[in-house]
């Protein structure tokens, strides 16, 4: 048999003081990590018996957690260097990018002179 603590106020107390007997009761928690997909009724019956996946995410995923924690370390040692190199190729893009629109920029806001207005007066 499990033990089940809380501490609430206000509301939240209130809500806990009226419908935990119920639930508990019911045994809710217990038939929702049980997949008792007849909780929801009748017309939910097939819907819920699909739906009931997540109560085995925190088993299920246990296994996996050193393996992702070991390819964490493995990209933070690598991935700080890429960053780097990606911060700097991203930063010299903006400039470049930052002259490009300023030459634009002046393209747009050029007066011809006089040898434009030769060249381009046909």
């Amino acid at each position: 048999m499990s033990t089940l603590s809380y501490d609430a106020t206000g509301a939240a107390r209130e809500a806990l003081e009226q419908h935990l007997p119920a639930l508990l009761e019911d045994r809710i928690a217990t038939r929702i990590f049980a997949k008792d997909h007849t909780l929801w009724g009748p017309d939910a019956e097939q819907e819920s018996a699909i739906r009931l996946g997540w109560v085995e995410a925190a088993t299920g995923s246990q296994p996996l957690v050193s393996g992702i924690l070991s390819r964490l370390a493995a990209h933070k040692q690598i991935g700080g260097k890429h960053q780097r190199r990606t911060a700097k190729r991203t930063g010299q893009q903006q400039f470049a990018r930052g002259l490009s629109d300023e030459r634009t920029q002046q393209m747009r806001h050029h007066q011809p002179n006089k040898t434009n207005d030769a060249r381009h007066s046909n």
